[in-house]
């Protein structure tokens, strides 16, 4: 069988923001997801400054102590999807994958995003467990990276 060619995978674009602003990461993830074709599978790596990040439906004064973070200059910030709450800083690295709904699987996702830190990031030791969590390998351990998936 021929394939034509509007059913031919694309390959994924990836994009690594060198901005470490919660803001700039947030929205510029808000606008790839807003600009880039449906058909276009796409992954955003990107690292923030220190601050906390809420999802669009979550109550702030639930979820966090405002006055505290306020306190301690640690930002309070909303992204546009949905989510819980995670803390954010440049020890972490945070990735979003976009894909089409009938390209999207687990097992096909992470290894995406594997094959970019391994690639895009040099992180060699970066791999894919049987539960589908991308890992990265650090001495003994096993270190869980953390995602925020959409599909579209």
């Amino acid at each position: 069988m021929i394939a034509c060619e509007s059913e031919k995978r694309q390959l994924p674009a990836a994009y690594v923001s060198t901005s470490t602003n919660p803001w700039f990461n947030l929205s510029y993830e808000d606008w790839l997801l807003r600009n880039t074709p449906v058909s276009q599978p796409l992954l955003f790596i990107y690292r923030n400054e220190q601050c906390v990040v809420i999802g669009r439906n979550q109550n702030p004064w639930k979820e966090t102590t405002p006055r505290q973070l306020l306190a301690d200059g640690i930002p309070l910030v909303r992204r546009r999807s949905g989510g819980g709450t995670v803390y954010h800083d440049m020890g972490n690295t945070n990735f979003s994958i976009m894909l089409p709904r009938v390209t999207f699987t687990r097992s096909g996702g992470a290894n995406l995003v594997a094959k970019a830190i391994r690639e895009r990031l040099d992180v060699p030791s970066c791999t894919v467990n049987s539960r589908n969590d991308v890992i990265v390998r650090e001495g003994d351990k096993d270190l869980k990276v953390g995602a925020s998936g959409r599909r579209r």
